[in-house]
């Protein structure tokens, strides 16, 4: 009994001291070269946390940063906890030259942990040849949405057509789940003045996911007159086959055709009034077509797209009766979130437990690409050679109209001799003679376990006990993190906002929208950096904010872009109190 008690007293003590090991900070990207324009995905991953993880990133002129999501996991194996938090950023890149990243500072429960810098080349923008219909360099999210900063066209006198707007998809008839590219074009022939106002369509029965760069800005004539066009890309995806419509986009945009007049020595340019215009895209008929019965696999899980698949196993030799984890890893171009678990083969010599599954998604050339990674649990109960086969995935290819199976190269496995659950074992002969009496020399005996095989038995119960205590405290410390960065949303927005009077305009003016999406993300649990004003006012409105407060907080960020682009370049230091004003008073009012 003694001897028990220590054992277990000992497998405690190095559970609690391999779980306070310092915990690793690594950043990594997906990509060491890119072209102006283009984005960059950025992965900071904390592992061995032990509490609140706060990620600062350094000041980046050379990019456009915004928070694309967070991710946070524990596992428990042979008795180690690991906690682990993975952040996710995009890079918008806005100037050639070699850069660093980093060092980027992680404060992990007050005590601060840096990871690695890293190297990075930002090449020149492509550039579309004459007369072709290419895009340039895209316009970095985070400014505005109009060219306001473009020449105006000499003929902008022309009132025929000074403004107008177009809509279109790149597929009209799509397969159920394959992606459409909704493209909304908006001519201009002179510069706005003031804010575009946009108005997406009703997306209903369609996944959204927003693409980047959001816009793009370039130059083209129409008819023999030169306008400035402003493109716009969404990705959707139906989710219903049939005939669908998307409801007419609506822009509101103010124009001063006469300055063009000034290019024309017209001294009277200025008097003309400038006009107010309201456009709207023509609607846009979508006819899905449902996925074919015809060939369709028995473990087809609903993935349209192109595909890959590889498979792993995490050991090549293991004890019977212990766990190995099979990893089943799905890639390609497609919404990999409506991938569905594929289907295993009968494996009759493992024990398998439930599969776990996370996504990464990106968006390259405007196209959603992404990796959906199946994670399972096998036990072997046999020894010997062991060797898995049969690991297939399906889809359905919209290029080639076709279903499509691909299986992973088979994957082999060592099993040595080793304990097996009970379970999974002959009953033993004790059993057999329980409760029954023999003679021995005359006396009665009777079969007696050992006193400790009692305390061995409850083992599983304590174990089973000890997991749903383990799941209760892992829910509620979700819970706690996300009030704890709901009600420190507003300190850590103020402490960044601290820093406008030392910074230059272009930095000043980054830091506000920095702090103020950053904000929202921690409020509202829901990401809003890359939208535009009108969208974040709309999901303000859905929040019941007042018409006043969204003003002035549409105010203070109009500020801030005209800091960055805006040719006197003024400093933010004196709307740091407004702004902070603004923000304590949204947060009463979301309490």
């Amino acid at each position: 009994m003694r001897k028990s008690l220590q054992a277990i007293f000992l497998l405690v003590l190095l559970t609690l001291v391999a779980s306070a090991q310092p915990p690793t900070v690594q950043a990594s990207v997906d990509t060491y070269s890119v072209h102006e324009g283009e984005s960059i995905n950025l992965k900071v991953e904390v592992s061995g946390a032990a509490g609140e993880v706060e990620t600062e990133l350094p000041d980046m002129p050379e990019l456009e940063v915004y928070q694309t999501g967070s991710f946070s996991s524990t596992s428990i194996v042979n008795g180690l906890v690991s906690v682990g938090v993975a952040q996710n950023y995009t890079l918008v890149a806005k100037k050639a030259g070699r850069y660093k990243i980093g060092p980027i500072s992680v404060e992990i429960a007050g005590q601060l942990y840096q990871a690695d810098p890293i190297d990075l080349e930002i090449l020149p923008a492509r550039h579309a040849s004459p007369g072709s219909a290419s895009m340039p360099t895209a316009t970095p999210t985070s400014a505005p949405a109009h060219p306001t900063l473009l020449e105006p066209a000499p003929d902008a006198l022309d009132d025929t057509r000074p403004a107008f707007i177009t809509a279109e998809v790149d597929r009209s008839k799509p397969y159920l789940n394959q992606q459409i590219t909704y493209i909304l074009k908006l001519y201009l022939s002179a510069a706005p003045i003031g804010p575009v106002g946009y108005e997406p369509p009703e997306t209903t029965g369609f996944l959204v996911e927003e693409l980047l760069p959001r816009s793009r800005t370039y130059a083209t004539e129409v008819d023999g007159r030169r306008y400035y066009v402003v493109e716009a890309r969404t990705a959707l995806f139906a989710t219903s086959p049939g005939k669908h419509e998307l409801n007419p986009a609506r822009v509101q945009v103010t124009l001063q055709d006469s300055l063009a007049s000034v290019f024309r020595n017209d001294p009277f340019a200025y008097l003309a009034p400038p006009r107010d215009m309201s456009l709207e895209t023509e609607p846009v008929a979508v006819d899905v077509r449902p996925l074919p019965e015809e060939g369709r696999p028995a473990n087809f899980s609903g993935a349209v797209g192109q595909y890959s698949l590889t498979a792993t196993l995490d050991k090549s030799s293991v004890a019977a009766g212990q766990p190995v984890h099979l990893e089943m890893t799905v890639s390609g171009q497609g919404n990999v979130n409506l991938i569905g678990t594929p289907a295993l083969p009968e494996l009759k010599k493992f024990r398998v437990y439930d599969t776990q599954a996370t996504s990464q998604v990106e968006k390259k050339d405007y196209e959603v690409t992404g990796t959906r990674v199946f994670k399972t649990v096998l036990v072997p109960v046999e020894e010997g050679h062991q060797t898995l086969t049969g690991l297939r995935f399906s889809f359905f290819n919209p290029e080639t109209e076709r279903y499509e199976t691909i299986e992973a190269p088979p994957l082999t496995l060592d099993v040595t001799p080793g304990k097996v659950s009970r379970r999974d074992l002959p009953a033993p002969v004790e059993d057999k003679l329980a409760g029954q009496k023999t003679s021995l020399g005359g006396k009665p005996l009777k079969l007696q376990a050992p006193a400790w095989l009692g305390w061995l038995q409850a083992l599983p119960l304590l174990a089973l006990g000890s997991a749903f205590a383990w799941r209760a405290f892992r829910r509620w410390r979700e819970a706690s993190s996300g009030a704890r960065r709901q009600s420190q949303a507003l300190r850590r927005a103020n402490r960044q906002l601290r820093r406008l009077r030392s910074l230059s305009p272009e930095e000043g003016g980054k830091v506000v929208l920095s702090a103020v999406h950053q904000f929202f993300a921690d409020r509202l649990g829901t990401i809003t950096a890359g939208l535009s004003l009108d969208e974040l006012d709309r999901l303000l409105c859905e929040r019941g904010l007042s018409l006043e407060l969204r003003q002035r907080l549409r105010g203070e960020l109009q500020a801030a872009e005209e800091a960055r682009y805006a040719p006197t370049r003024q400093g933010l230091g004196e709307h740091e109190k407004p702004l902070c004003r603004v923000l304590f008073e949204i947060e009463e009012a979301l309490r």
